[in-house]
């Protein structure tokens, strides 16, 4: 019996598995099942479609034309994600030998299987790697130290890093105050932040993806700072920490099915949330002017919500995902060009919206 195509043990997994595979030319399925399986590198119950087609028609295991292999790939990728499971492999490899029986088969199973087992189990844990190891956490710890080392004896109000009060036009100062800290105490708060927020995303969801989440939470911690209260320059990467923090809350809406200890994480972010925000509250209430930017913590949490759900590794997309993706790509986009165009001086947050006039 082929029992490893779905990773499942129930009697009734077994029986289809049983009546869709145990037919005629057994041969035929275990080869097909091998391709698949040396093709599900990640062991995820998927292939990407570039790979499929790869493997089959480089390779001229089907004796299909370019374009037919291509619209024959499509038109068993049922719900358009790129990816091809493995009832649609054996849909595809049914349909390129013609054999309608196989394909009335294949296509039985898909619908009485129950959704939750025809597919593989797929664990959230398994993702952790160290192959590529985390570099852009070291890197940018690194990187904070030595504008730390090498600003630290200057005047923070000349330093060319620094976002400046008011207007100004120097747009890569949205990125580059986060690399400027006031202290050694302030420095050390953020990479730490940094390290315990950013490690584990990076360990899952690679370099480049954090990498991508921490510039856009600087910056957007940058422009709501600057809309609210543009007569304070702005400095640290507090706001892009927030950003990593908030993406733990995105990570666990797109992976909530495949997250191990899913409500222990949700119940610590939100302990953890509320205390920060009380926090901040009580700091507003007790110290007005405590000189810490509520505005870049929130801005750069609202670009780690909306870009996180957006840039993380989904490790099984749905089409409520994909919507959701969509829509807060959309609104996101919005909120980044209309406080970017304040930014510019073209439009006034200070005068239109909060109603104060300098």
């Amino acid at each position: 019996m082929v029992t490893s195509l779905v990773n499942g043990n129930d009697d009734e997994e077994s029986q289809i598995q049983t009546f869709s595979f145990e037919q005629e030319n057994s041969g035929e399925k275990l080869e097909w099942l091998q391709i698949f399986n040396e093709l599900d590198k990640e062991k995820t119950g998927k292939i990407p479609k570039n790979a499929l087609k790869r493997r089959l028609y480089r390779k001229h295991y089907l004796n299909l034309k370019a374009k037919e292999f291509q619209t024959l790939v499509d038109s068993v990728d049922r719900n358009k994600d790129d990816y091809i499971d493995i009832f649609e492999f054996c849909m595809l490899m049914a349909k390129a030998k013609n054999d309608y029986y196989k394909q009335a088969l294949f296509y039985s199973s898909r619908f009485v299987l129950p959704p939750h087992q025809n597919e593989q189990k797929i664990s959230y844990l398994q993702q952790y790697s160290l192959c590529p190891p985390p570099l852009f956490i070291v890197f940018i710890c690194l990187v904070n130290i030595g504008f730390f080392i090498f600003y630290d004896s200057q005047n923070l109000s000349k330093n060319p890093f620094i976002l400046l009060p008011y207007p100004n036009h120097d747009v890569w100062r949205l990125f580059t105050y986060s690399l400027i800290h006031s202290n050694l105490s302030h420095l050390i708060n953020n990479l730490v932040t940094l390290i315990i927020f950013g490690l584990p995303l990076e360990l899952v969801h690679g370099s480049l993806r954090l990498g991508i989440l921490y510039a856009i939470g600087a910056i957007g911690g940058a422009l709501l700072h600057f809309a609210y209260d543009p007569k304070w320059g702005l400095i640290g990467c507090s706001g892009a920490a927030s950003t990593l923090m908030a993406c733990h809350i995105a990570n666990l809406f797109i992976n909530w099915r495949e997250m191990e200890l899913k409500w222990f994480r949700l119940a610590f972010l939100t302990l953890f949330t509320a205390g920060f925000v009380g926090i901040s509250v009580y700091a507003n209430i007790t110290e007005p002017n405590h000189g810490i930017s509520d505005m870049s913590h929130l801005g750069g949490a609202i670009a780690g919500l909306c870009m996180g759900v957006i840039l993380l590794k989904n490790l099984r997309v749905t089409k409520t995902e994909i919507i959701t993706k969509w829509i807060l790509f959309s609104l996101h986009f919005i909120y980044i060009i209309i406080l970017f165009l304040n930014y510019m001086s073209v439009f006034s947050f200070q005068r239109h919206i909060f109603k104060k006039v300098d």
